[in-house]
C-alpha cells in the first residue's frame, strides 16, 4: 500500500497523495483498513515533523519521509525488526532524525535477535551508533535522538573495553540529561540515567581508580540519586515509541 505513495513524482500535490493514500486504505479486502485509516489522520502530523526539519525541502519529499516512518512505526508494533531495518537502512544517509533514530532503533533490536551472529552483533551497533550520532547532528532538539546516542555508546563500550567505557560515561550521562531535559515526561530517559548512576555508584574499587587515574574528577552517583530517577520513570508517561 505504502509503495504506491513512495513512488509518487516529486510533482504530486498533496491533495492527489492524500486522495490516493485514502483509496488505497479504502480498497475493500485490504488488511486492516480500519487501523490504516487511523494512519491517514496521522500522516499530516508526521509531515509536518518532516518539513520543519528543512524549509527547502520538497512538500512530496516530506509526504515521502513521513510515510515511510509511519509504516516503520507500524511494523514496530508488529514486532517485525528485521523488516524495520530493511525499509529504513537504504535511507541511512537521511538528514530526517525521525528516520535515523528510527534506524539505529532497529540496528539495535536486529542486534539483540538470538539468531544474530556475534560478527553482525558488532557490526550493528556500531551501525546503532552512526545513525543515532547523526540524528543528534541533525536533530539536537529531538529527546529521542540523544536518548539512542546514549544507548548506542554504552553498548559500544561493550566491545571497547572498560577504560572507553569510562572515558565514555560522561557523554552518556549528558545526551540521558539532555533527552530528558528536551521531554522531561519520558520514562525511558529517566530509567537510563537511573541506571547510569546505579551503574557508577555500584563501580567496584578497581574501577574507581583507573577513573581517577582518567579524569581530574571522575564520575561519581550514588543509590539515591538512581533510586530518584526509577521512581521519575515509574511516574513519567511510558513512551511507546522507544
Amino acid at each position: 500500500m505504502f509503495r504506491i505513495l513512495i513512488r509518487a513524482s516529486s510533482r504530486t500535490s498533496w491533495s492527489t497523495l492524500r486522495r490516493q493514500f485514502i483509496s488505497c486504505v479504502l480498497r475493500p479486502g485490504l488488511f486492516q483498513r480500519l487501523r490504516d485509516l487511523s494512519l491517514v489522520l496521522l500522516l499530516p502530523y508526521q509531515m509536518a515533523q518532516c518539513q520543519s526539519l528543512s524549509k527547502e525541502q520538497p512538500r512530496a519529499q516530506a509526504a515521502t519521509e513521513a510515510i515511510l516512518v509511519l509504516e516503520a512505526d507500524k511494523l514496530y508494533e508488529a514486532g517485525e525488526m528485521h523488516q524495520i531495518y530493511d525499509l529504513l537502512q537504504p535511507h541511512h544517509n537521511s538528514s530526517n532524525p525521525n528516520i535515523l533514530w528510527r534506524l539505529a532503533r532497529a540496528a539495535r533490536d536486529v542486534s539483540r535477535l538470538p539468531d544474530t551472529s556475534k560478527e553482525d552483533k558488532k557490526r550493528l551497533a556500531y551501525e546503532t551508533l552512526e545513525y543515532s550520532n547523526n540524528a543528534v547532528k541533525h536533530g539536537p532538539n529531538d529527546f529521542t535522538c540523544h536518548k539512542w546516542y546514549g544507548i548506542a555508546l554504552s553498548e559500544v563500550g561493550d566491545y571497547e573495553g572498560t577504560k572507553a567505557k569510562i572515558l565514555n560515561a560522561y557523554v552518556i550521562r549528558e545526551h540521558f540529561m539532555r533527552a530528558i531535559e528536551l521531554n522531561p515526561r519520558d520514562s525511558m530517559s529517566h530509567y537510563l540515567l537511573g541506571m547510569w548512576c546505579f551503574t557508577i555508584a555500584d563501580m567496584p574499587w578497581y574501577l574507581h581508580k583507573i577513573a581517577a587515574a582518567l579524569f581530574a574528577a571522575p564520575p561519581t552517583s550514588t543509590y539515591e540519586e538512581a533510586l530518584e530517577h526509577f521512581k521519575l520513570a515509574e511516574e513519567s508517561i511510558p513512551d511507546a515509541l522507544l
